[in-house]
């Protein structure tokens, strides 16, 4: 599988294409900035957007989502614990960044272990994602998963983990969803989060510095570097 990226919008998200080593067709990741200028991007490739993989609900990860559907045709694709932030999203947060929310209809709903078909590798064996639900930032958060990377949205980052001050956030969960989901992949998988650098499991089980504090330390109220 390929990736590439790109970062936009007011808080630097990543915004990511991927998709097998043959075939037309390819995911847009979180498209909620740029919208044209990833079909344009897509297109370079000799590629067409057929699926929205969103990793969560949150604003500045889904803000795009119906532009690029009409835009492409593409499948919606996310977890049903994401209902209330696809649905009604933050409207005061909306008219902050001069916005107005458009409720997202999920096309597909995907669950804790659902596989994504993807296409056929460069060696003609089948590519697809395997869905891991990791709540915590949010409800419905989930990571995506193939043989190449890991997608960890905002879950995981290059050094911090995700906020879990937000409504519906939870710390205990997204340290659980981290440490027995994320942790026990190889150390060497790379990971894409949805701001910041990438990094590899193995880094981040060996120096991120959230990982290593005790939860008084973390504090119930506390949170991570990013939105």
């Amino acid at each position: 599988m390929w990736i590439t990226s790109i970062e936009r919008g007011p808080f630097a998200n990543n915004l990511y294409l991927t998709g097998p080593d043959q075939g037309e067709e390819c995911a847009a990741i979180d498209p909620a900035w740029a919208i044209d200028e990833l079909i344009e991007l897509a297109a370079s490739r000799g590629r067409r957007i057929t699926k929205i993989l969103q990793t969560h609900g949150h604003i500045d990860h889904a803000i795009g989502v119906n532009e690029m559907r009409r835009k492409t045709g593409a499948q919606v694709y996310g977890h049903p614990a994401e209902h209330r932030l696809f649905q009604e999203n933050d409207s005061q947060f909306l008219a902050m960044l001069g916005h107005q929310w458009e409720p997202i209809a999920l096309d597909v709903e995907y669950q804790d272990g659902d596989v994504v078909a993807m296409g056929l590798r460069a060696d003609g064996t089948p590519d697809a994602f395997r869905v891991i639900h990791t709540p915590g930032h949010t409800p419905g958060g989930v990571c995506l998963l193939c043989q190449d990377f890991l997608i960890a949205g905002d879950t995981l980052f290059a050094g911090s983990v995700g906020r879990w001050d937000f409504p519906g956030g939870d710390g205990a969960q997204l340290f659980a969803s981290i440490r027995e989901k994320l942790l026990v992949l190889p150390d060497d998988l790379p990971f894409f989060s949805g701001h910041g650098p990438s990094s590899t499991i193995g880094e981040e089980r060996r120096y991120n510095p959230y990982l290593r504090m005790s939860p008084e330390q973390l504090g119930i109220a506390g949170r991570g570097k990013y939105m």
